[in-house]
């Protein structure tokens, strides 16, 4: 996960949901996205499938290459695009 690439993305774009933008950056990554346990995309994100998530401070990214869990990071979001990573062991 390119940690810089999420936070210059989340800078740049204040229209859209943070949430959006960082599953989005990590499906460019080449990433399969599961947060808080459930398989989630950007695209369903941006159409509003995933409004719980969208209102979760603490999140747990888990990312998978090839179905193989590769990643796995809490994110905490400080303000709507301000966030803190913190990689946890599987």
């Amino acid at each position: 996960m390119d940690f810089n690439k999420i936070k210059i993305a989340l800078a740049e774009d204040e229209m859209n949901s943070g949430l959006g933008i960082i599953v989005h950056e990590l499906e460019n990554e080449g990433y399969t996205v599961e947060v808080n346990g459930q398989k989630v995309t950007s695209d369903g994100i941006f159409e509003g499938n995933f409004e719980e998530l969208e209102k979760e401070n603490e999140l747990i990214f888990v990312l998978f290459q090839s179905n193989e869990l590769v990643e796995k990071y809490k994110i905490d979001f400080i303000d709507f695009y301000e966030i803190e990573f913190k990689e946890l062991t599987f």
